[in-house]
C-alpha cells in the first residue's frame, strides 16, 4: 500500500511537472565565432559583436533606449563611465539587461541546456564580445544596483510596519494601473523621462551649523527610506526630481517674508511647492532624540476678517516624502472619492491639522502628523 502511494505520487507529480527542453548544441557557424571572439575580440565587427550579445542593430537600439529614457545606449555607456554617480536606476536597469528587456532572460535559458562545454564557451565569448567601455560600464552598473538594494534593505529596517504601510496605502496606491499624484508631477513642464522636479523650500536657522547637519542628515535619510520602502512603487523620476531646496533665516519671525519674497520674485525652483514652507526649530531639533523627530510646516495664508491664522505643522520626518508630497500634490489635481478615503477629508491646511490633532504616540496625544492610525 505503501509503495503504491508512492508510485501514485510520482506518477502524479511527473504529470504536473512539464518535460525538461532537450539540451541545445552550438551549430558549427556558431561555434567558430565564439571561437574567433575568444581568440582575438579585436577582429569582430560590430555586427558580429551584437550577433553574440543578441543585442538589436546600433540604430534600432539606440532609438529604442532613447524613447524610453532620452539617452541612445552609446550615451548611457559613456554617461556611466565619466558621470557613475548621475545614472539613475532607469538607466542602470538598460545598461544590465539590455534591449528588449528580456534579452539576458532569453540568454540565461538558452545558456541553461548547453552542455558545460558549450556554455562555458558561450560565456567566454560573451565576455570576449563586450568593449572595454562596455566592460567598465557594467561594472559600474553592478555597484549601482547593489546600492539599490542596501537602500531599500535599509527602508525596511528603518521603517515599522505602520509607516511601511501608510507609505503604501496612502502615497503609492494605485488607481487604474497608476499612481495618479505621480502622474501629475510627471506631467508639469520641467520634466524629463528621467528627472520630474519637486520638493520643498527648507529653512534652517543661522548660527545653528552642527544641529543643521544633524537634522540634515535624518532628514536625507529618510526621504531615501520613504521612497525605497516600496521600490516598484515610487517613479523614479519623482524620486530623482524631488528635492529640499536648503535656506537660512535670521527670526522666525522673518521667515514669511522671506518665503513670500521668494514665491513673488520667482526665486523657487521650478517645480518646488510655492504654497508651503518647511522649516525647523529649536524644538524640532530637540525632537530628533524623540520617537517621532518631526519638521514644521507652513503655509502663507490669506487673513480672513478678524480669523485667526493657523500655526504651523509638525510632519513626521519620516513622511516629509512620498506621503506628504502626495498630500499637498493632491491640491492641483481634480480628485476622485478614492483618493481620499484613507484620510476623510481634502489635503488643505486645515484639514491636515485636524489630522493631526488625532495623533498619539504611546497613549499621549503628539500633535504630529501623518496621525499613527489612519482608516485603511
Amino acid at each position: 500500500m505503501h509503495q503504491a502511494s508512492q508510485d501514485s505520487l510520482r506518477a502524479i507529480v511527473q504529470f504536473m511537472v512539464p518535460p525538461r527542453p532537450p539540451p541545445l548544441t552550438l551549430d558549427d557557424a556558431t561555434r567558430a565565432l565564439y571561437e574567433k571572439a575568444i581568440a582575438d575580440p579585436s577582429s569582430l565587427s560590430d555586427e558580429r559583436r551584437r550577433e553574440i550579445l543578441q543585442r538589436l542593430p546600433r540604430e534600432e537600439e539606440d532609438a529604442l533606449c532613447y524613447d524610453i529614457c532620452g539617452s541612445t545606449m552609446s550615451e548611457l555607456v559613456t554617461k556611466a563611465i565619466q558621470d557613475p554617480d548621475s545614472l539613475v536606476y532607469m538607466e542602470v536597469n538598460l545598461l544590465v539587461a539590455g534591449l528588449p528587456r528580456d534579452r539576458n532572460r532569453k540568454m540565461l535559458q538558452q545558456s541553461a541546456r548547453l552542455s558545460k562545454e558549450d556554455r562555458d564557451l558561450h560565456h567566454k565569448a560573451l565576455e570576449a564580445a563586450m568593449t572595454e567601455d562596455e566592460a567598465a560600464a557594467r561594472t559600474v552598473t553592478r555597484a549601482k544596483q547593489l546600492a539599490k538594494g542596501k537602500a531599500r534593505d535599509a527602508a525596511d529596517k528603518a521603517l515599522d510596519v505602520y509607516d511601511a504601510d501608510i507609505i503604501r496605502s496612502g502615497a503609492l496606491k494605485q488607481i487604474r494601473g497608476c499612481v495618479p499624484w505621480q502622474e501629475h508631477i510627471m506631467s508639469l513642464s520641467g520634466s524629463t523621462k528621467t528627472r520630474a522636479p519637486c520638493g520643498f523650500v527648507m529653512f534652517y536657522p543661522k548660527d545653528k551649523d552642527p544641529e543643521c547637519s544633524a537634522f540634515k542628515g535624518r532628514l536625507e535619510e529618510f526621504v531615501s527610506h520613504g521612497f525605497h520602502r516600496h521600490i516598484g512603487a515610487a517613479k523614479e523620476p519623482v524620486m530623482n526630481g524631488f528635492k529640499l531646496y536648503d535656506m537660512q533665516y535670521d527670526s522666525l519671525e522673518s521667515l514669511p517674508r522671506r518665503f513670500a519674497a521668494m514665491r513673488d520674485s520667482g526665486d523657487i525652483p521650478t517645480g518646488l511647492r510655492r504654497d508651503a514652507v518647511l522649516y525647523v526649530d529649536d524644538e524640532a531639533f530637540r525632537s530628533l532624540d524623540s520617537a517621532r523627530p518631526f519638521v514644521l510646516l507652513w503655509e502663507l495664508q490669506e487673513k480672513q476678517g478678524t480669523e485667526e491664522q493657523l500655526g504651523p505643522l509638525k510632519v513626521d520626518i519620516k513622511h516629509v516624502a512620498p506621503l506628504l508630497l502626495m498630500r499637498l500634490t493632491q491640491r492641483d489635481m481634480s480628485l476622485e472619492k478614492r483618493q481620499l478615503k484613507l484620510w476623510s477629508r481634502g489635503p488643505e491646511f486645515e484639514n491636515l491639522h485636524k489630522d493631526a490633532s488625532k495623533s498619539k504616540e504611546n497613549g499621549d496625544y503628539d500633535g504630529i502628523w501623518p496621525p499613527r492610525h489612519l482608516a485603511m
